[in-house]
């Protein structure tokens, strides 16, 4: 492995400090992470992207990981926060323990591949949170992927719902949900009564395997004219600070992915809820809700190198609605006729992936493609119209690629 070592060197940064000119407002009670990144002069030498020394940090979130290139090991590396105003960052020292105070533009020692962790401790100083930062070598895949879902499922750190962490995928989380949304609006909910949940035993080969159940969000909900949340799994992110304000900007789709898949195939149940509604809570006479499930590839990056990064709007060719719409190269999804309705048996699904771009296995291999995968329990779950009890069971998910 190439090994590189970042110097120490400093840098002019404009401050981050944000000083309140109110004297009786009240203190910041919030202790996030915004955004992260780190400083060389010559990132895509280090990394497959410049965008790649940026992290927006979910609040969902507290595992930051920076993926260099394969061959890559990073040492040293001067690293930079963005937190809530007046929140205060630490590094914590483990083995003397104690807190380190952290200035932006610190040389932070990321040898062994080792996970440094930063508490930041709001202004009020009632509350604290902690970080794991890390700088590593993407993984190598193999190329196809399966995700039998019997395993690497837990609960979140709060034990409110369930998620799920694939071991052997390049980029970590792989899978999300929409769940940290619907604890907004149905706190008191136990796991698994989550719109996305595992089901143990019941699944294809008699194991395990995912339940997305499109549930009522109650009173909150219907406050906020968000009235149904669809079970979901998917590859990506949600950003839950944003999600009452626009779910689908908030529902980040894809992570990149250094092959080229040609087909998904797996195993799937569908049962409808008994009456689909539209977002005003509005019974949809004579209309019958649907799952979808899907995969798509797109270009990451435009011609100036600027990430591309897909939302909930991915499979929208309205440049109003996507103007990302362009950059979609390949997709494969299941056609509504094609779904077998209120089975109790497993049915088999196989789905090509059909390109309108010719991908070179090099540009390919430097990552400037991207893949997301959605399942849902409705396919109108994004504009939260539906049928609450529509539910889909997914499982032994397979991605074949061609390299």
């Amino acid at each position: 492995m190439k090994r590189t070592n970042i110097l120490p060197f400093l840098f002019a940064a404009p401050a981050l400090a944000l000083v309140s000119c109110f004297g009786d407002e009240p203190a910041n009670a919030e202790c996030d992470i915004e955004k992260i990144w780190v400083h060389t002069d010559a990132p895509e030498e280090i990394f497959f992207h410049s965008y790649d020394t940026l992290y927006e940090v979910p609040s969902s979130e507290n595992a930051i990981h920076f993926q260099t290139r394969y061959d890559v090991v990073v040492t040293q590396m001067p690293l930079f926060m963005q937190v809530t105003p007046g929140a205060q960052i630490f590094r914590l020292d483990v083995l003397n323990n104690r807190e380190v105070p952290f200035v932006n533009g610190d040389i932070i020692d990321f040898s062994n591949a080792q996970i440094v962790t930063f508490r930041v401790r709001s202004e009020d100083g009632n509350y604290h949170r902690d970080y794991g930062v890390s700088i590593m070598p993407r993984v190598r895949g193999g190329g196809d992927l399966y995700f039998s879902f019997d395993d690497y499922y837990q609960l979140d750190e709060r034990g409110s719902f369930y998620e799920w962490h694939e071991p052997n995928v390049p980029v970590s989380p792989w899978w999300s949900t929409g769940n940290p949304g619907y604890r907004l609006s149905v706190s008191s909910a136990k796991p698994l009564e989550y719109p996305s949940c595992p089901e143990e035993h019941t699944g294809v080969d008699g194991k395990n395997c995912v339940r997305l159940t499109t549930s009522d969000t109650k009173g909150f909900g219907a406050m906020v004219n968000m009235r149904l949340a669809a079970g979901n799994l998917f590859v990506g992110t949600f950003d839950v600070a944003n999600a009452l304000r626009n779910a689908l900007e908030a529902t980040k789709m894809g992570h990149p992915y250094a092959h080229k898949p040609v087909k998904m195939s797996g195993y799937y149940k569908y049962q409808p809820g008994e009456k689909k509604q539209d977002r005003q809570g509005k019974p949809l006479v004579g209309e019958i809700d649907y799952p979808d499930f899907y995969l798509v590839v797109y270009r990451n990056a435009d011609a100036q190198g600027n990430r591309i990064q897909m939302d909930g709007n991915l499979l929208e060719t309205d440049a109003l609605k996507n103007p990302n719409a362009d950059y979609v190269v390949g997709k494969a999804r299941i056609n509504r006729e094609d779904v077998v309705m209120n089975s109790s048996e497993w049915t088999k699904f196989e789905l090509p992936v059909v390109y309108t771009t010719e991908l070179t296995p090099e540009d390919v291999e430097n990552e400037n493609y991207s893949m997301a995968i959605v399942f849902t329990s409705s396919a109108d779950g994004g504009y939260f119209c539906g049928a609450v009890g529509s539910t889909l069971w997914i499982d032994n998910v397979t991605v074949e690629c061609e390299y």
